[in-house]
């Protein structure tokens, strides 16, 4: 989170682009997941078409313990729930 904070707002931009792509690939995307998945990057599966996780997958938002909003869409699936 520390890091996060210091980003700059092109270096954020850049970041938004990149949490985007699998929305924008014509391409079907899977989300091989496997250990921790935190932060805004939990939200990069749900864009997927496909998720695939193992049992030493977890998911975790510590935004929430600093009072922030997960912003970047992890607490929502843009194209339905989670598989």
């Amino acid at each position: 989170m520390s890091e996060f904070l210091t980003l700059a707002p092109a270096d954020l931009e850049l970041w938004g682009d990149t949490l985007t792509a699998a929305e924008r690939c014509r391409k079907p995307v899977i989300a091989a997941i496997d250990g921790y998945t935190m932060g805004p990057v939990s939200s990069w599966p749900s864009r997927a078409d496909f998720r695939v996780a193992t049992l030493r997958s977890e998911f975790a938002f510590p935004e929430v313990r600093l009072g922030m909003i997960p912003g970047s869409g992890g607490t929502s699936a843009p194209c339905g729930s989670w598989a």
